[in-house]
């Protein structure tokens, strides 16, 4: 409310639920699974650049393949290798 008008002032439920804590980035949510993180609509600042509507199928529920599909032309003398969800876990810093 404001000292002028009784009316509450509009508040965007998405934006309060989407709302990363800023006491420090250590406090933000980390997580594998993806349910734990609120969908992004665009409105947030780290998302505001992102053509968000155009990502709608990297967002989706049910991705059957659980990755995004790449091919990779690599120079000679490099490798590419591939490491399951479960290596990837313990690779990642704590």
């Amino acid at each position: 409310m404001t000292l002028l008008t009784d009316k509450p002032e509009h508040t965007d439920p998405q934006s309060l639920a989407a709302r990363v804590p800023d006491e420090s980035r250590a406090a933000r949510t980390t997580s594998f699974e993806p349910a734990d993180f609120p969908l992004p609509n665009g409105r947030e600042e780290e998302w505001r650049f992102t053509p968000v509507d155009r990502l709608g199928t990297l967002f989706a529920d049910g991705n059957d393949s659980g990755h995004l599909a790449s091919d990779a032309d690599l120079p000679d003398g490099a490798t590419l290798t591939e490491v399951s969800a479960a290596e990837a876990r313990e690779l990642a810093p704590r």
